[in-house]
């Protein structure tokens, strides 16, 4: 089970949110796993889509806060909960054709590259952190 431990409007996108979720573990708990790496993710929603995140943003730690950049929102910048900041740019995400999206028969995909083979299972993207 995960918690919502953060929620933001993503900036000049209508109908469009970022949730960070995390592990409802108790203090006790959190520090016994400190120092391991435990990927987290933010995941942002359209909600012409509630069903699949629109991308998600890889952290290698779980976030309690983050922020986008006012000035620039293709920057977002995260608080881990070891005290890590972590920065991601999603630059040309939103404008990224459907078809963009979709897994092709090479296997690439999130993590691998985009294809835009039609006909294929439709991916999210995973950004990981700078």
């Amino acid at each position: 089970m995960q918690v919502v431990s953060a929620i933001c409007w993503v900036p000049n996108r209508k109908g469009v949110v970022a949730c960070a979720c995390t592990d409802p573990a108790s203090q006790t708990d959190r520090l016994a796993t400190m120092g391991r790496l435990t990927p987290a993710y933010i995941l942002v929603w359209n909600f012409r889509d509630p069903i699949h995140p629109e991308y998600v943003l890889e952290s290698p730690h779980e976030v309690f806060s983050f922020q986008y950049n006012p000035s620039n929102p293709d920057i977002v910048v995260g608080g881990c909960y070891n005290g890590q900041i972590v920065v991601w740019e999603t630059e040309g995400l939103e404008t990224m054709p459907p078809a963009a999206k979709q897994q092709g028969k090479s296997g690439r995909g999130a993590g691998g590259g985009w294809d835009d083979s039609a006909g294929e299972e439709a991916i999210t993207p995973i950004i990981r952190h700078k």
